[in-house]
């Protein structure tokens, strides 16, 4: 007999793989978004996008025959025979589906966010999807500062969606790996705006629920979808390696991201010999000393400074008092503002208290070369030698030394005069400039005749 459509309570019916409730795996009870036509004795409903969406997140339903089950139970709808809303219940009962028409609609990517805090890409589908089918690495994902064939773009080359519980979902979030991250942000321009953000895809992104599944079509750069949102980065790099090479006189850093270098500050940094600072052994740097960063990418995550003449040379000089003779007393640590990474996020403060030990460290193999006689005051009987780094007075031996005063004629040996001593620049006024305040050594060697 006809029932009354506006009677429907959508509420009252599930779908299920089984006709007996016990022996189903999956089940989606309908909800207010699907609703009856008109009246008639084959009651015609229409699913609401909600209800699709939920039974296509639970296969096998409606993928066949065989697993697809209507259950109905009483008052679901009321009959025609009465005036009004009255009428007469149904009776409850389980039918299986005559006939099931597959879906052949391919998942359609409809949207894409950024999470550049989380280092997350977030696909958004127009229905659930098999999460474990999507590879962006295998099926080429793009990101493309614009809509043309021009822009500058990054290919994902290991980035992954994480292992997860979840099978079926419309949105899903693929974790962008260190590579893939860097890369982007080595970009200039690339993904910093919505409006300069476009994503696209090769065929087979992702697979829908379908038996067989269907597969996402190809999204070309000419129908690039742009992205919705772009959620910034806000956390602020972090050194991962750090290394002191003494024979070229130069740092190495290596970070946790991509920084911008023409921010670098080499004033904010204080090497120390121990990790936790006892200001004996430490030198802070200082641009004003002619130490630089230097770089061919200014974005990158790596960077590389040069020790100026003073700095090197007071670095060296600390040995003797401990800083930098090996890779165990090689520590640094930095002000606030060490580098910016390229969102404009400056490095915290890496207190002097918490010292990061160097990763890999080389020691001065190259032996200090004499570079001149600055002068000998016969009055105080003073001779000063200069050298091209400091030098430990201590090892003075004098049975190397010869006085001439022709390149070629007789000299002089100052292993001869038993009295012959160096001048310590610590104590004595006499000594020399001294490369650090802190240590007897100095590139100037100042030795009393006898």
């Amino acid at each position: 007999e006809p029932v009354r459509a506006a009677s429907f309570d959508a509420s009252r019916v599930e779908i299920r793989d089984a006709h007996l409730p016990g022996n189903a795996t999956e089940a989606v009870t309908l909800s207010s978004s699907s609703s009856a036509g008109s009246d008639a004795y084959h009651l015609v409903v229409q699913l609401g996008d909600r209800d699709v969406y939920a039974i296509k997140q639970k296969p096998p339903l409606g993928q066949n025959r065989n697993t697809t089950y209507c259950g109905v139970r009483s008052g679901t709808v009321l009959d025609c025979g009465a005036g009004g809303m009255e009428g007469n219940r149904n009776l409850a009962g389980v039918r299986q589906a005559i006939k099931v028409l597959p879906d052949v609609t391919a998942p359609d990517l409809v949207s894409f966010a950024l999470d550049l805090d989380a280092n997350a890409l977030v696909l958004t589908f127009d229905e659930p999807v098999n999460v474990s089918s999507i590879d962006p690495v295998l099926r080429d994902v793009y990101l493309h500062a614009g809509a043309t064939e021009e822009d500058d773009f990054v290919t994902l080359s290991c980035s992954k969606v994480p292992a997860s519980t979840e099978t079926w979902n419309a949105t899903v979030a693929i974790e962008l790996c260190q590579r893939d991250f860097n890369a982007l942000f080595a970009t200039p321009a690339l993904c910093r705006r919505v409006e300069a953000c476009y994503l696209s895809h090769v065929f087979g992104l992702a697979a829908d629920s379908a038996a067989p599944p269907n597969s996402a079509k190809t999204r070309g750069i000419n129908a690039a979808l742009e992205a919705s949102a772009i959620l910034p980065d806000v956390t602020p790099p972090v050194v991962t390696t750090f290394g002191l090479d003494l024979d070229t006189g130069t740092l190495s850093f290596e970070f946790d991201e991509v920084v911008h270098l023409k921010t670098f500050d080499v004033s904010t940094i204080t090497l120390q010999s121990a990790r936790f600072n006892d200001f004996l052994g430490t030198r802070t740097l200082s641009a004003a000393n002619g130490t630089e960063c230097f770089y061919e990418e200014v974005n990158a995550t790596s960077a590389s400074v040069r020790l100026g003449r003073d700095d090197l040379d007071a670095v060296k000089a600390l040995a003797g008092v401990g800083l930098a003779l090996d890779i165990h007393s090689t520590f640094f640590s930095h002000a606030p503002g060490l580098v910016e990474d390229v969102s404009g996020n400056p490095a915290s403060e890496l207190q002097s208290y918490k010292g990061f030990a160097a990763n890999n460290f080389t020691s001065d193999s190259t032996p200090p070369k004499l570079l001149s006689v600055q002068k000998i005051s016969m009055t105080k009987k003073l001779l000063y030698v200069v050298f091209d780094e400091p030098v430990d007075h201590e090892g003075f031996n004098r049975g190397h030394w010869f006085l001439s005063r022709l390149e070629d004629g007789g000299r002089y040996s100052l292993g001869d005069d038993a009295t012959v001593e160096v001048v310590d620049p610590f104590t004595e006024e006499d000594g020399g400039v001294l490369a650090d305040d802190k240590a007897p050594y100095s590139s100037i060697m100042t030795l009393r005749l006898g």
